[in-house]
């Protein structure tokens, strides 16, 4: 499990700032995968929007390409909606029943 160290980072703009999300997640999947090397890694995200879906997506792509391991995957999530939101503008129970079936479904296809 990766450790915090505590520094604080700035978000930065577009294109380094997508160049440093998609390094820091394929940093990610390859301490996920040594503490963890025979589970599936799978990277669950949108349900407050995809404007970063293709640097997460691609940053997925990315870690199987230069590590040769099939077992990491990218699945987007049913985007909240005026009807699924909670308070605060956070996704609601629905949502989140939503994205449940979603990663349910894709679980079980993957863990047969």
């Amino acid at each position: 499990m990766a450790v915090s160290t505590g520094q604080a980072h700035q978000q930065t703009d577009p294109p380094h700032g997508h160049a440093v999300l998609e390094q820091a997640v394929v940093a990610t999947l390859k301490s996920l995968r040594r503490y963890n090397p025979g589970a599936k890694l799978v990277w669950a995200f949108g349900m407050l929007g995809d404007e970063i879906r293709p640097i997460l997506e691609g940053a997925v792509n990315r870690y199987r390409a230069e590590t040769g391991n099939v077992d990491a995957f990218y699945l987007p999530l049913p985007d909240s909606t005026p009807e699924t939101l909670g308070a605060r503008e956070h996704p609601g129970r629905t949502c989140h029943r939503q994205a449940a079936k979603v990663l349910t479904k894709f679980l079980q296809s993957i863990l047969k």
